[in-house]
């Protein structure tokens, strides 16, 4: 059944029409087994006049009407249109929001808050759409990995570090500076007072990290992989601290390293360090 109005009715036909839905599904919870129509009103697109059915428009909690101006295939169309400059406009907000540290503040802390209710949600949500989440990220790896020189280093360093824990693969161990995987967990243990950190899956993480030093790596890799792979710029820490880490940590680090590291830096990051450290 479908009723047509004009933009005046709307608001007061949306009242009518939440109603409807309650007792709908009152009437569900009550077993009633009559079929219930469903009804929907024409809303007039702002973009090509057209008056439409609503499921033609998406949802917009931001407008009293509950949907967009537009309709779906208008937005679809401006957003083909405009690819490049919605594109650069995202990257200018989001350059923008990693500078308003009071922006950032309200968000860990909200964070902080409602971080059980944070990851119940995103666990229910991963569950219901397990398949188009893992296929969207397998997509994304691929990407990156052939397009990315660093991410895909990372990913190898990663493996091979697993190797040497797991299967104590010995062309890895060259990498890492020790004559066995023995001696490189015995090495790790000297810098965590956790000891089960291997069964409770602890991330191996760089002091130093391995894209402060991509230009580097362009040039010679093998080099750079046997310098920043070194034992001594290796620590176990927790999964969750690893994730959240910061690409521009600087505390941890100390000035007898600096003399190693400071001709494989990066410039920018560089003069980071040396502002950062007052070195």
């Amino acid at each position: 059944m479908l009723f047509e109005l004009n933009s005046g009715e709307q608001v007061a036909f949306i009242f009518i029409f939440k109603i409807y839905l309650i007792l709908r599904c009152l009437a569900r919870k009550l077993f009633v087994r009559d079929k219930i129509s469903v009804i929907y009103f024409m809303k007039q697109c702002s973009k090509c006049g057209i008056q439409k059915n609503e499921k033609k428009f998406d949802q917009c909690k931001n407008v009293k009407s509950g949907l967009y101006p537009s309709c779906k295939e208008c937005r679809k169309k401006y957003r083909t249109e405009n690819k490049e400059f919605l594109k650069q406009k995202n990257k200018d907000y989001y350059d923008g929001v990693k500078q308003d540290n009071d922006f950032l503040n309200k968000r860990k802390m909200y964070y902080k808050k409602n971080k059980d209710a944070i990851m119940e949600r995103s666990k229910i949500n991963y569950n219901k759409n397990r398949n188009l989440y893992n296929k969207k990220r397998n997509l994304r790896i691929k990407f990156r990995l052939e397009n990315e020189p660093e991410f895909k280093l990372i990913k190898t360093i990663r493996r091979m570090i697993n190797r040497v824990l797991t299967t104590k693969n010995q062309k890895s161990i060259y990498y890492l500076g020790v004559k066995s995987a023995e001696e490189f967990i015995d090495l790790m243990n000297q810098k965590t007072s956790n000891k089960n950190w291997i069964k409770e899956g602890y991330h191996i993480d760089h002091i130093w990290q391995v894209h402060w030093f991509s230009e580097a790596l362009k040039e010679n890799a093998e080099k750079i992989c046997l310098i920043i792979n070194h034992h001594s710029n290796l620590r176990p820490i927790q999964a969750e601290e690893n994730l959240i880490r910061s690409k521009q940590d600087f505390s941890i680090l100390k000035y007898e390293d600096f003399a190693k590291y400071r001709d494989y830096l990066n410039i920018s990051i560089l003069e980071e360090i040396k502002l950062y450290k007052n070195w």
